[in-house]
């Protein structure tokens, strides 16, 4: 665990340097302008789902004039948010049904958002990873063997995966609790894929990979989960993406030189 924090502190380090920093905007823009975008989408879709809502009912009352009872009729119809309220009966009622849309809506955006940004960020890892390269690892030769039609491939097999594991999950996502862990699974396994995949194929080869990967399985999926549970946190999704691979790269460069040069390690 000391290294690893140790690789951390290295990866926070090379992350602020204006080398890598300068690669943030990218991701930053496009996240933030989907982001926004879909909340403004959203809310207008609220808005109008709103209006369209249509409670009609009849209300009676009585009054005395003169000494005689009347019985009055009143035909009633509400519209938007008063009519939510007459069905919930309160305007707590509104409000929580409120919250939840709008707690759910900014959940998947966030989620969503961490796709396109892993897409975003896929296509600088070669020079992301090289800008770490230099950073203190220059004694490491570059092997890698990925390509972009690889990469491609990867990501559109990925993508359906993941997509399949959504539908598979959806009579988990109505259990209490368990829907949270359900409805993050598949995302998290495309990060983690994705992640190592573009990474890993820029500094050595597949057969490499996969031979650190099976000695090494348990460090690379803690670093998966604590880059992903950082990137579940408000507005932390927007400039972190860059940093997913700057960590990577940094644990993979730290593992070839432990192997290569056990003394050091």
């Amino acid at each position: 665990m000391k290294e690893e924090w140790g690789v951390f502190l290295k990866s926070l380090g090379d992350y602020a340097s204006g080398g890598i920093l300068k690669f943030a905007l990218l991701p930053f823009l496009i996240s933030s302008f989907l982001l926004f975008g879909l909340f403004y989408s959203a809310a207008d879709w609220g808005m109008d789902a709103l209006q369209g809502i249509s409670v009609e009912y009849h209300k009676e009352g009585q009054s005395i004039q003169n000494g005689e009872v009347s019985t009055e009729s009143v035909h009633i119809e509400e519209t938007g948010a008063a009519a939510l309220k007459a069905i919930l009966g309160s305007t707590v009622g509104v409000w929580v049904i409120s919250l939840f849309v709008y707690g759910l809506g900014t959940v998947a955006a966030g989620m969503l958002s961490i796709y396109v940004s892993l897409v975003v960020v896929g296509f600088l890892t070669p020079w992301i990873v090289r800008a770490v390269h230099q950073k203190g690892w220059e004694e490491i030769p570059l092997e890698g063997d990925g390509s972009f039609f690889g990469a491609l491939w990867m990501l559109i097999k990925q993508t359906g995966i993941m997509l399949g594991l959504f539908i598979v999950l959806i009579p988990l996502y109505f259990i209490p609790l368990v829907n949270v862990i359900a409805f993050n699974v598949p995302l998290f396994y495309f990060f983690h894929r994705m992640l190592h995949y573009d990474v890993a194929g820029e500094i050595m080869s597949r057969e490499r990979h996969a031979v650190i990967t099976l000695h090494h399985r348990g460090r690379l999926r803690f670093r998966s989960l604590a880059l992903y549970l950082l990137s579940m946190l408000p507005l932390v999704w927007l400039v972190i993406p860059v940093f997913y691979i700057v960590y990577a790269a940094n644990g993979y460069f730290h593992t070839l030189k432990t192997e290569l040069q056990p003394e050091e390690a």
